[in-house]
């Protein structure tokens, strides 16, 4: 007789713990019963590719948020610093895109398929363009009149800013000069590893010197757990398994595509470009979401922040990693792509160069990043 009161109760507290809306759990049911009747009854590619993307991109956002609520308590509970904390929490953000990408390398290594690595790279590279797209978006309609960006956090900025677009078009001479003024024997040009080795570099660097910026509300952490430490594990645990799912439901539909499907995107662009946009703003929606909520709640600053990190985590951080381990192709996607985002970190410096950003220029980096997405689907 105890039971079902005892399962109701646990349920409660899951739910609680998860913080599910009943409308959440319900498009969540709809996805995998359409998903399980058109992979198993109707097997219809499309369908099912569209659906393993659309699943797939809430169980890599959604349980993202849960992974970083119970890394931060766990922290809390091991006594770890606020700020080691606050790393954690910021490394969950790009989770889906570092599964995403880990697996359509493995992927490539053991197939061989060439372009899977390529793919790879442009869905990091799109991942960025869309935290900077979501960053003007959040800018043009949440910034009121104006966002002001404090003085001690504009020094350290601009400097990082500043070496990230000198670097990407240091790359970007690189491939012009090999491929053009000094043509070499082979076809494929790489990205050095000791290149790809010095981009970390630079972001543990940076992160040393941005710890010392004294804020009032600095990660929004506070000072004691909010969940117990079985609970904090039980989160960590859910969240952990539910990005594995949603990176694999991805990879899959997009690997799919890559090596088989992509005849269905021919008539709208290069089908490469098209399917890595797709995979890369799927992957970027936990960003999205959870800045979304933070200027919502008049947090708009955090957003800007937050949005600009994980767009230096992913270039600087994920790509160097990468670039260690499997030598980058620079193709001319690649080398688009990068340059695009150069361009698009220098359009944010210039404008938080006046302290500030004003809802003028959210709409022009919205605009650019369309504009961008356009010339390469349509240009290749």
């Amino acid at each position: 007789m105890q039971r079902n009161p005892s399962t109701l109760y646990k349920l409660r507290i899951l739910r609680g713990l998860l913080r599910v809306h009943p409308i959440e759990l319900l498009f969540v049911f709809i996805m995998v019963v359409l998903y399980l009747f058109y992979s198993l009854v109707i097997r219809d590619f499309l369908s099912v590719v569209l659906l393993s993307i659309l699943l797939g991109s809430w169980l890599v956002s959604r349980p993202s948020e849960w992974l970083a609520r119970g890394i931060s308590n766990l922290g809390l509970h091991l006594g770890l610093s606020e700020y080691t904390i606050g790393i954690l929490s910021s490394l969950t953000a790009i989770s889906g895109e570092i599964l995403i990408v880990s697996l359509s390398l493995y992927v490539a290594y053991i197939t061989g398929h060439y372009e899977l690595i390529i793919f790879a790279i442009l869905v990091i590279l799109y991942s960025i363009s869309f935290n900077i797209l979501t960053l003007g978006l959040i800018v043009s309609f949440r910034g009121g009149k104006k966002i002001t960006v404090p003085d001690e956090i504009l020094s350290k900025e601009l400097e990082i800013l500043d070496w990230a677009v000198v670097a990407i078009f240091l790359i970007s001479f690189l491939w012009i000069a090999r491929k053009f003024l000094f043509p070499v024997t082979s076809d494929i040009i790489y990205l050095p590893r000791e290149v790809a080795f010095i981009l970390p570099v630079c972001y543990v660097v940076y992160m040393v010197h941005i710890r010392k910026i004294k804020l009032t509300a600095r990660t929004g952490l506070s000072s004691k757990p909010t969940l117990s430490i079985t609970h904090s594990i039980l989160l960590t645990l859910i969240g952990t398994i539910a990005v594995i799912i949603g990176g694999n439901l991805i990879t899959d539909a997009a690997i799919s595509l890559v090596m088989g499907g992509m005849k269905i995107f021919e008539q709208l662009g290069n089908p490469l470009i098209i399917t890595a946009l797709i995979v890369g703003a799927a992957s970027a929606i936990y960003d999205a979401t959870i800045n979304l909520i933070f200027s919502a709640r008049g947090q708009l600053l955090t957003s800007v922040g937050n949005l600009i990190g994980s767009a230096l985590q992913l270039l600087l951080l994920v790509i160097g990693i990468v670039g260690i381990i499997i030598p980058i192709p620079l193709t001319e996607y690649v080398i688009f792509q990068l340059i695009a985002i150069g361009m698009s970190l220098y359009f944010f410096r210039q404008a938080i160069a006046d302290r500030g950003l004003d809802p003028y220029e959210g709409a022009m980096i919205v605009l650019f990043q369309f504009f961008i997405f356009v010339v390469a689907v349509r240009g290749f």
